[in-house]
């Protein structure tokens, strides 16, 4: 007999487990377990992480005007989690506006704009946009409690 478990990548099927046992050559499900986690649940000791992120609207260019830009936020134990706050700003400043902190949706995902600003490109070679990416829970410190930030980069292409 073997038991496994199975954890699925794909987004649409985040939070997805399935247990399989084997008996004599023959695969069964067991127990199907779902779940998406609202921020208000989740409490320290675990955190929020950005899991992923990438461009919705393509490549970024040295002529780019604007962008918009998906998260997905979890806990650390890779649930997707719903309305948690989310903050971006590129690295360094005034290359593109700071929008607003978006909520995240109930897949987990928040979608941000930015839009061009004079310090962009930061240098004629520039080969990253660096974005620094904070999650938090409405009503707490930023610094403490499931907060957690990251920085992550996009490519400049030409």
């Amino acid at each position: 007999m073997k038991i496994g478990w199975r954890r699925f990548a794909r987004p649409s099927f985040w939070g997805v487990v399935v247990l399989t046992i084997v008996l004599g050559g023959g695969a069964g499900v067991y127990a199907i377990v779902t779940d998406l986690t609202d921020v208000k649940n989740v409490q320290p000791p675990a955190r929020l992480q950005v899991a992923k992120f990438q461009l919705t609207t393509g490549a970024i260019t040295l002529k780019t005007t604007t962008f918009s830009a998906r998260f997905v936020i979890t806990d650390t134990c890779n649930q997707p989690v719903s309305g948690a706050l989310v903050y971006v700003t590129a690295v360094p400043y005034n290359q593109f506006s700071v929008p607003n902190e978006q909520q995240t949706g109930s897949d987990g995902w928040a979608t941000l704009e930015m839009n061009r600003l004079s310090g962009f490109p930061a240098t004629p070679k520039q080969q990253l946009l660096v974005m620094f990416v904070r999650a938090r829970k409405s009503g707490e410190p930023t610094l403490t409690g499931i907060s957690n930030r990251r920085l992550i980069s996009f490519r400049v292409t030409r």
